[in-house]
């Protein structure tokens, strides 16, 4: 029978959220999530192979758990077209406000996305195409067509300003108030009034 595993990915990945969210990219180091998680430094490098793969870890989970709400409540999400989707983005961030901040403060350049390794790299572009996928269909299914202008409209009305709603709430660590719901509700039908269900 092999040894239990005392320090699972999520607990390490957690401890460097944490970290990333109480003080910063900075104070992410690898012997600090150790003390934070009371996992040995050596495991760390094992699992993650450096600060950057255990960076590009935590990020790239952080993506996932937002894209797992935000994709089927976009296809499927009941009312105005669109709305659940962009509801999404405040019910996660205050849910889960350890990821939405390493999410939506930081862009992937920042937590040294040139220097990955393929693995990461590679599932980066798969989550990144499948938020293009799912983001082209919604145009295809409630705007003109896939791309151009309607693609433009979508991604800033779905994307760029649910981000921008809860931002400013996430860096000094506070939840999104209910008040963020409705100005977004109230923005997103008019900047979509013709979106239409075929």
């Amino acid at each position: 029978m092999g040894r239990p595993i005392l320090h699972d990915a999520s607990t390490l990945l957690r401890a460097a959220q944490s970290l990333a969210g109480a003080g910063g990219l900075a104070d992410v180091t690898i012997a600090a999530v150790a003390g934070a998680s009371g996992a040995p430094v050596g495991s760390i490098y094992h699992r993650f192979g450096s600060r950057d793969g255990l960076l590009a870890a935590a990020w790239l989970d952080s993506v996932s758990s937002f894209q797992a709400g935000f994709i089927p409540a976009l296809r499927g999400g009941a009312g105005h077209p669109g709305l659940a989707a962009a509801l999404h983005t405040t019910a996660w961030a205050r849910e889960d406000p350890l990821r939405a901040r390493l999410l939506v403060l930081h862009r992937a350049r920042e937590l040294g996305s040139e220097r990955w390794g393929g693995q990461e790299r590679e599932r980066a572009r798969r989550l990144a195409d499948d938020l293009e996928e799912v983001l082209a269909e919604f145009c295809e299914r409630n705007l003109e067509e896939r791309g151009g202008e309607s693609r433009r409209l979508a991604t800033f009305a779905l994307l760029d300003l649910p981000y921008a709603a809860v931002r400013r709430y996430l860096a000094v660590g506070i939840p999104p108030p209910a008040d963020v719901d409705r100005y977004l509700a109230s923005a997103l039908q008019a900047l979509l009034p013709a979106a239409r269900r075929t």
